[in-house]
């Protein structure tokens, strides 16, 4: 499922990249909040301001504004007021020091050795309450250059969220053969159907030039590889920020201007859903020849990633001709945490067979309905923010970090090449779900 030069190089396990990006990811909520209340000359300590406000950043600057006497009331009461998770403003605060300290390796909890690997060195939240804020990282240690999309934070950002009529745009992949057995002839779509609110906020027209949000970031990349060529590019967010990197690493891999290596490696965290069957398909190929490695990062029992959700699956056994196409699905390889212990995996393999898409759809569609009848006694907005929020998918990262450290996400790739399932098994899952066992790779068709 991967090309040569990505088969042929040693990729990190999955617990140390999935602990780097979702420091880096994490750390976008705190960075804008600090930025703005910098820039509205509300953090008494100006050096630390200041230095919050020039780039490039690195994590010493931002701990230094943490650490402040002076900061740290200001900065406490907005974390415990806006954040996902913890209640208390110090005691995220705490958090966020702790993770920064440890700076992208070992355990983000008593590391005695913390040391200092990424910097930012591009930031742009120019209007941080009504467009796309995103940065890019530059980590000398692992040779990586991560492109990291703030999630949810202003009311524009849930707009964006709850805008998912469907966009439909050209493939940039049109015309291309998909390489995969079984699928001899088939060819990609002309079209993609997508999220319209994470296509605008990514494909939006910039407020100073006519060139479009992708492009100046693409550009911004191109520039950055130029003095760092042997780098490898990964993109990275949570919540919204991770459907957003989900849509640009799409869009990048497929670019074929080649100042850009490949594969471009995307994690996301809590991620919704960013397209219909054609945009798995596309990303899908992306994966197969190499040009995308790719792990979605969910919690057991985080409502978000189900959404958007569509009632039509309730009726599907009337409207699969009409609404398969159009319905949002997930796409890439997918890591779930399991609330109490373990993890499991999985991967859906294209297929012709609309009888297969059917199954799984409705076997996903039964799956979200037994959750919510589990949990619908316990179920409450702070329950929601608890499973979704980054300090709960740190706190499960670190529980199975012994099991993740066993495999890279190009290993998860073969296993799941190497599994097939038959037509009559996917009749037999709609009476006898497949229960996943740890560390599995559980193929579906969709």
């Amino acid at each position: 499922m991967a090309s040569e030069t990505s088969d042929s190089k040693e990729w990190p396990n999955m617990y140390d990249e999935a602990h780097d990006m979702v420091i880096i990811a994490s750390a976008m909520f705190f960075l804008s909040k600090m930025r703005i209340l910098a820039k509205a000359g509300k953090l008494p300590d100006q050096e630390t301001a200041d230095s919050l406000l020039e780039l490039p950043i690195t994590t010493e600057d931002i701990i230094n504004a943490m650490e402040s006497k002076a900061n740290k009331d200001v900065i406490c009461e907005v974390e415990g007021e806006t954040d996902f998770g913890l209640k208390l403003g110090m005691e995220r605060l705490q958090l966020h020091r702790q993770m920064l300290l440890t700076s992208m390796r070992g355990t983000f909890i008593n590391d005695p050795n913390p040391k200092q690997t990424w910097q930012i060195i591009n930031f742009a939240d120019e209007n941080p309450d009504k467009g796309l804020v995103y940065s890019i990282a530059v980590d000398d240690a692992n040779k990586r250059i991560v492109v990291a999309f703030r999630g949810s934070l202003s009311t524009h950002d849930w707009l964006a969220n709850f805008n998912f009529v469907p966009y439909i745009e050209a493939n940039p992949l049109a015309g291309e053969m998909i390489d995969r057995e079984g699928l001899t002839g088939m060819a990609q779509p002309k079209n993609l159907v997508m999220h319209r609110g994470f296509h605008n906020y990514v494909f939006g027209a910039n407020e100073d030039s006519e060139a479009t949000k992708f492009n100046i970031i693409f550009e911004r990349l191109t520039e950055v590889l130029q003095e760092r060529p042997d780098y490898d590019v990964y993109t990275t967010g949570i919540s919204l920020g991770g459907a957003l990197s989900t849509v640009f690493a799409l869009h990048a891999a497929a670019n074929k201007d080649d100042r850009i290596p490949k594969p471009i490696t995307c994690y996301s965290f809590g991620s919704p859903k960013v397209g219909a069957l054609s945009f798995r398909q596309a990303f899908q190929s992306l994966e197969t020849s190499g040009r995308i490695r790719s792990l979605r990062v969910a919690n057991q029992g985080d409502l978000i990633k189900e959404l958007p959700y569509s009632p039509y699956r309730v009726c599907q056994c009337i409207t699969v001709m009409f609404e398969q196409r159009s319905l949002y699905r997930h796409a890439g390889m997918a890591l779930f945490l399991h609330e109490k212990s373990g993890f499991s995996f999985q991967y859906y393999s294209l297929t012709r067979s609309w009888w297969k898409i059917l199954c799984d759809d409705w076997l996903h569609h039964n799956a979200i309905l037994r959750n919510i009848i589990k949990h619908s006694c316990t179920t409450t907005p702070s329950s929601i923010k608890h499973h979704h929020g980054y300090p709960e998918y740190l706190h499960r990262l670190e529980k199975n970090r012994e099991g993740l450290r066993q495999k890279d996400v190009n290993e998860l790739y073969e296993e799941a090449k190497e599994k097939t399932v038959p037509f009559y098994c996917c009749l037999t899952r709609l009476c006898f779900p497949a229960k996943r066992k740890q560390g599995e790779v559980l193929m579906q068709y969709h």
